[in-house]
């Protein structure tokens, strides 16, 4: 076989300064510890630990593929194997490919692999549970017409509309006493986001859902003695939960196409977080965290099954797995707990002076998403809050400057808050 019909895979992803998260599996019912490395294309075993293992191991056989270091080196290997691994209850036969030398064995995406009904690029669905909108009692149908779409969007929104009626989110309909009209919002990359201008129709007849929100510092807490961090994305997370039958009829759009229906959950209204040890469900933001290596994987591989079986899929380009650290609700957490974001540190720290009460509160606003990082900060920032006053002229005097100046400076991304954690005592 030429060098055309090679396969070039990548070995390694950079080295972390954390530990290797280390798994025990069985290998053709021997135990083996292997290192987890999710940026790894294969699994690799040295020909040092197949020699060792050769009795219970097949005979290597001839492979084609090309292995790429996070350096660039080129390896070529001894060949292939494939092994029967069980990992707790979790059985697969899985190709090892044998290299030159005594170095670790990695266990690859193929770990991953194990839930690839989760990363599937097509949208998920929930199983068993369809969501619901309810309105008041004597809520009267509106109907609006489609309003004008301009031509330069025109062909962007009939693909966008056909887009969604391929992955059946929305079907067409001739007859509704609900219309909402479209809204097309332009995104960064161009393409178009389809949005109901409902405001009009159906929520101002909503009503509301009273499901309490976790506060962040609860969905923190969670995270106590985690050292070891996964962060999943689902995919379209409120699209993946279908609409009950007698809903469907609040959520049609009017569009230049016709009527049509959303069969999946859309009402931002409704989305609430949910959290539990070591594992926080934000919005569409799934954080996994262990107090060690192997209860990291466990916990990684407790929510993966979970989705898997609840039909939903994740955006793997998204995820990140078995990091030190990840950014999660404009915070940067580790084993150390929280820091500030260094992008939004930046924004506050290069904001400019306010020159009306409007900025001034952008900038407060800003500032108060970290005010647990600044002690006292409410005495710092009274000059400002003066300016809030009704009926106090807009006057930005050095009292003021002051204030804004020190608190810009209070504020650094080095700032570490640690984690909650109920099984210490206070003090």
């Amino acid at each position: 076989m030429g060098d055309s019909d090679q396969e070039d895979y990548p070995l390694f992803t950079l080295p972390s300064a954390g530990k290797p998260i280390v798994v025990s599996v069985s290998v053709n019912k021997v135990d083996l510890s292997m290192e987890l490395d999710t940026g790894a294309s294969l699994s690799i075993m040295s020909k040092d630990t197949y020699s060792s293992l050769s009795s219970t191991l097949p005979p290597i056989s001839p492979s084609h593929v090309i292995l790429t270091t996070y350096t660039g080196e080129k390896i070529k290997p001894v060949g292939a194997i494939d092994v029967d691994v069980c990992y707790q209850s979790q059985t697969a036969t899985l190709p090892l490919v044998i290299v030159p030398g005594n170095g670790p064995t990695l266990l690859g995406r193929e770990v991953l692999q194990k839930h690839a009904p989760v990363f599937r690029s097509e949208l998920g669905k929930l199983r068993d549970f369809t969501a619901k909108i309810h309105v008041q009692s004597d809520a009267k149908p509106k109907f609006y017409r489609p309003r004008p779409v301009a031509l330069s969007l025109r062909q962007k929104v009939f693909d966008e509309i056909d887009r969604l009626r391929g992955l059946g989110v929305i079907t067409p309909v001739k007859y509704s006493e609900w219309a909402a009209p479209i809204v097309p919002i332009v995104k960064t990359d161009g393409s178009i986001r389809l949005c109901g201008d409902y405001k009009v129709t159906v929520n101002p007849v909503l009503l509301a859902d009273t499901y309490p929100l976790p506060r962040s510092e609860d969905l923190f807490a969670a995270l106590a003695g985690g050292k070891i961090f996964s962060k999943l994305d689902l995919k379209h997370a409120y699209l993946q939960i279908p609409l009950d039958e007698a809903s469907k009829k609040f959520t049609t759009i009017n569009t230049p196409k016709g009527l049509f229906q959303y069969e999946r959950f859309l009402l931002e209204s409704h989305q609430h977080p949910h959290y539990f040890n070591h594992v926080c469900v934000y919005i569409d933001d799934i954080l996994v965290t262990g107090t060690d290596d192997a209860d990291h994987l466990n916990n990684l591989h407790a929510v993966l099954q979970t989705l898997e079986e609840a039909g939903l899929t994740l955006k793997q380009s998204k995820c990140k797995f078995g990091v030190p650290s990840v950014e999660y609700l404009g915070h940067i957490i580790d084993s150390d707990g929280l820091h500030p974001s260094e992008a939004k540190v930046k924004a506050i720290r290069e904001a400019p002076t306010p020159t009306n009460v409007t900025e001034l509160k952008s900038f407060l606003g800003l500032l108060n998403y970290y005010h647990k990082f600044l002690p006292d900060v409410a005495t710092v920032l009274s000059p400002l809050h003066l300016l809030l006053r009704k009926d106090t002229p807009w006057k930005w005097s050095q009292d003021q400057e002051k204030a804004f100046q020190k608190a810009k400076a209070m504020l650094h991304s080095s700032s570490v808050l640690t984690h909650y954690d109920e099984k210490k005592p206070l003090v």
